[in-house]
């Protein structure tokens, strides 16, 4: 300013001004949320480097910036006859720039809770099938292997613990279809897919709480390949749970079909209604779990080894905020 650098607590101070003149104004410069980024990388000594948890952006905003593609506390008091307040939700770690990045790539953003209030339960596959009766809104099944609020007595995962595991409260962000390019490969070529958008969807600028399980995961993608080629399943998948990469940009398999059933419920479109796509859940067996396919049959869950390349399996982006 005038020729001299201004300081960090001034930057700091100028984007706050500006903060004020936005919420003053009707109308405002196309480019605003992308100048504000720009003022709060440089207020915050990142020099340009994108690091998400450092951006919040407002439950209005995200409404704004999401439309339909945002569920939120609307759909989850609709769905489950939960009430919460703006105040308590966890924040949207997210820039408003960021987020419409994601709008534009075709992602929906989601409210995930941990627990029923009245019951206390914890939401898990087990108690989405009892409260969808084993019946999805327009008449079909809900699960493939539902049969009321249980399952049939030969279905492959009565005896895994996937059925109950529980969702953490929190923000994700996941797309509504499968990547392209993904159908058709195996567990490791999707991952190198999936690293692909990731870098893209972020305009190049992974954030830092990504890039430590990119990092270990670019340093064993040359034993995951030779385990996969020697079919040595277990020990392929084992490494790539080791690095952590498949929670790091896939949903547990939990996530998915809570993110299936609270769409469905909340606006009548089934996700994935003829495809599935990996998730980040492994059985005890070692494979890795797929989900999807939600027709009138019902969603199928089924499970698989990473080598495996099937037409109808692809792989959907899925990042915790």
């Amino acid at each position: 300013l005038n020729g001299e650098r201004l300081s960090n607590e001034q930057l700091g101070r100028l984007t706050k001004r500006f903060r004020d003149i936005e919420r003053r104004v009707s109308v405002v410069p196309e480019n605003f949320d992308l100048l504000m980024d720009d003022l709060q990388k440089v207020a915050e000594g990142i020099g340009g480097k994108s690091d998400s948890s450092k951006f919040v952006t407002s439950y209005t905003d995200a409404r704004r910036i999401m439309g339909s593609d945002l569920l939120g506390i609307e759909a989850v008091e609709k769905v489950f006859g939960i009430k919460i307040e703006e105040k308590d939700l966890p924040p949207i770690k997210c820039s408003k720039t960021q987020l419409k990045r994601f709008k534009i790539f075709g992602f929906q953003l989601i409210l995930e809770i941990e627990k029923v209030e009245t019951t206390g339960h914890p939401i898990t596959i087990r108690l989405l099938n009892a409260l969808a009766e084993g019946k999805s809104s327009d008449g079909g099944k809900f699960l493939y292997r539902s049969e009321g609020k249980g399952f049939s007595q030969d279905a492959w995962f009565l005896k895994e613990t996937l059925l109950d595991s529980p969702l953490e409260f929190g923000w994700r962000i996941s797309s509504k279809t499968v990547i392209e390019g993904t159908l058709g490969k195996n567990y490791l070529n999707q991952t190198l897919i999936l690293l692909d958008t990731l870098k893209n969807v972020f305009d190049g600028k992974i954030p830092e709480e990504y890039r430590e399980s990119i990092k270990f995961f670019n340093m064993k993608k040359d034993e995951i390949a030779t385990h996969l080629k020697n079919r040595d399943w277990k020990v392929a998948g084992d490494v790539i749970k080791g690095c952590a990469i498949d929670k790091t940009i896939r949903e547990s398999i939990t996530s998915l079909i809570c993110r299936m059933y609270l769409t469905e419920r909340a606006t009548g479109e089934k996700l994935l209604p003829s495809i599935c796509v990996w998730t980040s859940t492994s059985d005890s067996d070692g494979r890795f779990v797929c989900g999807g396919r939600f027709d009138r049959v019902g969603a199928s869950v089924n499970s698989g080894r990473p080598g495996l390349d099937w037409d109808l399996v692809g792989a959907s982006l899925s990042l915790k905020l």
